[in-house]
């Protein structure tokens, strides 16, 4: 007689009775559940005998040919499974197998499984949730040899015309570690506080990796020059004919906010002025001279981007101004 159990990662409250053979009786759980990406056992089949201590067990199902099984019933995936372009059957994220146990002479009666992939926030995703209270990122775009950038949606209404400006003493609480890992507590900002700086930007919001993007380019190292703060920037050739189609060829000059600025502002090598601005926003984020925060500090507080005009002033980190996240 058998007694087989299912054992998973990850497991639902669901259990089956099969009964197909009186000598049989089999009870297990059938659903089992694993994020994208991930690698490693994601279920396990483990079965007992009176009759025979030495089992093999073999998959079968509509997606048997996906996954592998060893001699210990530790079930993998061939490949790392990917939820936003599923390989089952049904192309749903819902992979159908089963399993049964082998002594040597009988085989256990099938056990049906369904695995489901579930999905991970990463960069490239359209929308990317951050969990109530904190909004979405809209609207990605990939610049600078693959770099991506979301508006940061904080009302969370799926564009850009809600309340989603903030202060930029919230995003120091948040982006003020390194890439290393390690929380600023050595370089102050303008008014004391440990935050945002070039090198401590990176932060998370529900589990998404973020960093909060520089001002870009050389602009970090000549913060007042006639290519700083209170200078309208010049374009570069890196940009499209067509603002809207972007460009995600390497820069060479700008990198962040000044990249996707530049990206989207066509191939002039022109600098905005008073009477003509070249603007470089994306679609659907902020524009009409709105300002957009970076990590970048002053002497008065952190530099902010026009995207309409490539034009970097200092704000008070009291103030208030849009945001754009990268997702790493």
């Amino acid at each position: 007689d058998w007694l087989f159990n299912m054992e998973f990662a990850q497991f639902s409250d669901q259990t089956t009775t099969l009964s197909s053979n009186a000598s049989y009786n089999i009870t297990s759980y059938v659903k089992a559940s694993i994020a994208e990406n991930a690698t490693g056992t994601v279920y396990t089949a483990a079965a007992t005998d009176v009759d025979s201590t030495s089992l093999t067990y073999v998959l079968g199902g509509l997606d048997a040919g996906l996954f592998n099984i060893s001699s210990s019933g530790a079930v993998t995936f061939r490949t790392s499974p990917n939820y936003e372009a599923p390989t089952d059957f049904g192309s749903d994220n819902t992979y159908n197998i089963t399993v049964r146990a082998f002594d040597g002479t009988n085989y256990s009666d099938a056990q049906e499984v369904a695995i489901t992939v579930t999905n991970v926030a990463e960069a490239g995703d359209a929308v990317i949730s951050l969990g109530s209270g904190n909004g979405q990122l809209i609207a990605p775009v990939q610049v600078d040899g693959g770099k991506w950038f979301y508006y940061w949606d904080r009302s969370g209404d799926g564009t850009s015309a809600g309340v989603d400006y903030v202060n930029h003493n919230i995003l120091d609480a948040i982006f003020k570690v390194n890439a290393f890992g390690f929380v600023n507590t050595t370089v102050a900002n303008a008014d004391g506080s440990y935050g945002s700086t070039d090198a401590y930007r990176f932060g998370a919001i529900n589990g998404v990796i973020l960093a909060l993007p520089t001002i870009g380019g050389a602009i970090t190292s000549a913060p007042f020059g006639a290519n700083g703060v209170g200078f309208y920037q010049p374009g570069t050739a890196i940009g499209s004919a067509t603002a809207s189609n972007g460009s995600n060829g390497t820069n060479s000059t700008y990198n962040d906010l000044l990249a996707v600025w530049d990206a989207y502002n066509g191939t002039s090598t022109n600098t905005s002025t008073n009477s003509s601005w070249i603007d470089g926003t994306p679609s659907n984020w902020k524009a009409e001279g709105f300002y957009y925060w970076s990590a970048t500090t002053t002497n008065v507080g952190h530099a902010a981007l026009n995207t309409s005009s490539g034009f970097v002033q200092t704000l008070a980190d009291t103030n208030a101004a849009y945001v754009v996240l990268q997702v790493l």
